[in-house]
């Protein structure tokens, strides 16, 4: 399945001078390893793949010593694989396993810069910060893969051709063909549920089922969970498991506290370990955006919109008008907040004294945007437009059910067109 990224990761290999190993980053289970080896397979001669999780000998190695050469003659013969400069791509997967693997990755920088040399961690973040690990800061390049956000799912169902008209759409500001409007919301609904976890797009793409692809999200909360259990203390653990299952209560809540207040740290474990999204509150909907934010006061989403569907028990069902919508709502929240990060868009929020707020703000290349998505009321949307007058630098969008349309200065988007913005 195509993914983004794909574009970073062959400018990293093409870079002539200057290229360092490469850290791929990540939650667990959203196709690091994959896409390393799929992009080996596509752009190199060969791949020397190591588990550094599973495989001790080369953990115990690593701790003999770190210098390149050495190491390089060691990958070779136990994965079988001549290592060629810039025709092999060595792939250390797993590397917060191995703290030397990762300092390793220094040297390789400045003695061997000619290999390509690609690592990945689920939990790196969460192991530097936790057990003091040395970064070699300065000495590799990072990379960041998320969650399929809806334009990557829409390539995933074979439909790039309703993913560039959206994109024309957006553009142009002009309503989509109704036949295409209600197709790309009826499978924005279907991603609500199903979500960018790539193991369930695929059990989604191979049984069409609800049921088995929340149970495979399932599965993966699962995980989640074991994997706080095992890098952290048990009383750390009590208070991440806490903090995570509080996050779909907060959403739905009118005036939730901030979960730094109520969880402290946790965040933190839970930022690190990439499975929740932070947005952080300003004291003003003003650029630049780090000189406004109010420290210990945020809002938490879930990293994919699938996986909090299948947390709640959320069905196709709960999503119809007629049950009141607080499900859709719930979902078009983190919805929005995935697809902004996927973008690189750092989240923020405003929250006024009575009542005004902006519940997403992005600071844009064209100025900071004042986003709400599925407005209640046109009162909602009035009291939007009434801040974007008061501070005239905003940019005020909607997203809501409806095709795309301008309304008294108000670009009205419709919700599977995040992706654009």
């Amino acid at each position: 399945m195509k993914r983004k990224i794909e574009s970073q990761l062959l400018a990293w290999k093409e870079k002539e001078t200057g290229r360092m190993p490469l850290i791929l980053g990540g939650a667990r289970q959203i196709g690091k390893t994959y896409i390393l080896r799929e992009f080996g397979r596509a752009h190199f001669k060969n791949t020397a793949y190591l588990n550094l999780e599973t495989n001790q000998k080369m953990v115990e190695y690593f701790q003999d010593g770190i210098v390149p050469e050495r190491l390089l003659r060691y990958i070779s013969a136990l994965t079988g694989e001549r290592i060629l400069p810039g025709q092999t791509l060595i792939i250390l997967d797993e590397i917060q396993a191995c703290e030397r693997a990762l300092t390793a990755l220094k040297y390789f920088c400045e003695q061997m810069p000619a290999y390509h040399i690609a690592a990945s961690g689920s939990l790196l973040g969460v192991a530097v910060n936790r057990q003091n690990y040395s970064f070699p800061v300065g000495r590799v390049a990072s990379l960041t893969l998320h969650p399929f956000d809806f334009e990557e799912y829409l390539w995933a169902k074979g439909e790039d051709e309703l993913a560039a008209e959206i994109r024309q759409h957006f553009a142009a500001m002009t309503p989509m063909p109704q036949e295409l409007d209600e197709k790309a919301a009826a499978l924005y609904r279907e991603y609500l549920l199903v979500g960018g976890m790539p193991a369930s797009i695929l059990q989604f793409l191979q049984t069409g089922s609800y049921p088995e692809t929340a149970a495979i999200g399932r599965e993966i909360l699962e995980n989640y969970t074991a994997d706080m259990a095992k890098y952290a203390t048990a009383a750390e653990t009590v208070q991440i498991r806490s903090c995570y299952s509080a996050i779909p209560a907060q959403l739905t809540a009118k005036r939730a506290p901030s979960p730094a207040q109520q969880f402290g740290g946790s965040i933190s474990w839970l930022k690190f370990a990439g499975i929740v999204l932070e947005s952080r509150q300003l004291r003003l909907p003003l650029a630049p955006a780090e000189a406004q934010v109010i420290p210990a006061q945020d809002r938490l989403y879930f990293s994919d919109v699938g996986l909090l569907a299948a947390r709640a028990g959320i069905t196709p069902a709960a999503l119809a008008p007629e049950n009141g919508g607080v499900a859709g709502q719930l979902l078009a929240q983190n919805y929005l907040a995935q697809q902004f990060d996927a973008q690189g868009y750092p989240l923020y929020f405003w929250q006024g004294r009575f009542g005004q707020a902006a519940p997403f703000l992005l600071q844009r290349e064209t100025g900071m945007a004042a986003i709400l998505p599925e407005p209640g009321s046109r009162y909602q949307a009035a009291r939007l437009a009434a801040l974007c007058k008061k501070y005239p630098a905003l940019q005020p969008y909607c997203f809501c059910s409806r095709n795309f349309t301008q309304e008294k200065g108000l670009a009205c988007l419709p919700m599977y067109a995040a992706f654009c913005l």
